[in-house]
């Protein structure tokens, strides 16, 4: 199971518990369902420009990324309904003590062998956003990343 999938069930979890969908658990499904989406509408793409696709089978294709369009669609709606509470929740971060802090996290949960190599500027300002927000944008950053890799 990936690192994602493990989070959005973790989320949920604490979903259930508490009774209600937060805005972190939206944001971090309609972000993983959206990359998902694209490499299949990327997929049809391809298969579409191939010149020996036969019309029952570009029929097909056209399905799947009228398919994935839709999904894509009703994820940025939902994602839409809860963002704004994203937004509302703005606090003062520290950003070297709060990347420090996800970036020994996940040392921990990678264990392919990946190094993770952190130069970081003393004097980063702090920033002023939701802090919610900023982790979950960093930890995509890095899950991305760490996907990305051969042994990922």
């Amino acid at each position: 199971m990936h690192t994602a999938e493990k989070e959005i069930i973790r989320k949920t979890e604490d979903t259930e518990r508490s009774g209600t969908f937060s805005a972190e658990l939206i944001g971090t499904f309609t972000h993983d369902l959206n990359n998902l989406m694209s490499v299949i509408k990327g997929c049809a793409y391809i298969i579409s420009s191939r010149p020996d696709t036969s019309e029952e089978n570009m029929e097909d294709v056209q399905r799947i990324i009228a398919a994935t369009e839709r999904a894509i669609d009703l994820s940025d709606n939902l994602l839409s309904c809860y963002k704004q509470e994203i937004y509302d929740d703005v606090k003062h971060i520290d950003v070297n003590g709060t990347v420090t802090d996800l970036l020994n996290v996940l040392e921990k949960q990678k264990d392919s062998g990946i190094v993770v190599k952190k130069e970081l500027d003393q004097d980063m300002p702090g920033i002023s956003m939701n802090p919610i927000l900023f982790q979950q944008v960093f930890w995509n950053i890095c899950d991305n990343a760490c996907s990305a890799m051969p042994d990922g």
